[in-house]
């Protein structure tokens, strides 16, 4: 997630927030949960790699996990009534009933919803000195650069 610097990108968490603040999910949203990360705190990590010869091995770069509806609430905590949020998560037997119209299976809901999900970054905090940027920081970055764009 963050700043987008292309008008013709078309990554997932581009198409994930412009859902979002197009109101795709102001009648609920699911109860899935992903791993967030700035893009800038990648690229940081990319470079420190590429700097340090101390750094090896492979690295977990996720700030923190949130559930979709905690990202809409951070959307709603800085913009307030600017764009149409859900108010709630679709309960999971509904996400089974209507999936399928929006092009999601009831094998991926019955696997994946409803389910918490964890990354440990302890190491590229103490190896790579990774400070991660709130994601409500980059939520705000991101919608303003989609603003801009």
């Amino acid at each position: 997630m963050g700043p987008v610097l292309s008008k013709t990108s078309s990554s997932e968490s581009i198409v994930f927030m412009k859902d979002i603040i197009k109101g795709k999910f102001a009648t609920g949203v699911p109860s899935l949960t992903f791993g967030y990360v700035d893009v800038r705190d990648v690229a940081m990590a990319h470079i420190t790699a590429s700097e340090n010869q101390k750094v090896n091995g492979r690295h977990i770069l996720v700030n923190d996990s949130f559930k979709m509806f905690q990202i809409t609430t951070f959307v709603k905590e800085l913009y307030g009534k600017k764009f149409k949020l859900p108010k709630s998560e679709t309960p999971k037997w509904l996400m089974v009933l209507i999936g399928p119209l929006f092009g999601v299976t009831r094998k991926f809901i019955r696997r994946n919803v409803g389910y918490s999900l964890a990354f440990d970054n302890t190491k590229s905090k103490k190896e790579m000195g990774m400070q991660y940027t709130p994601i409500k920081n980059t939520v705000k970055d991101m919608i303003e650069s989609l603003s801009e764009n």
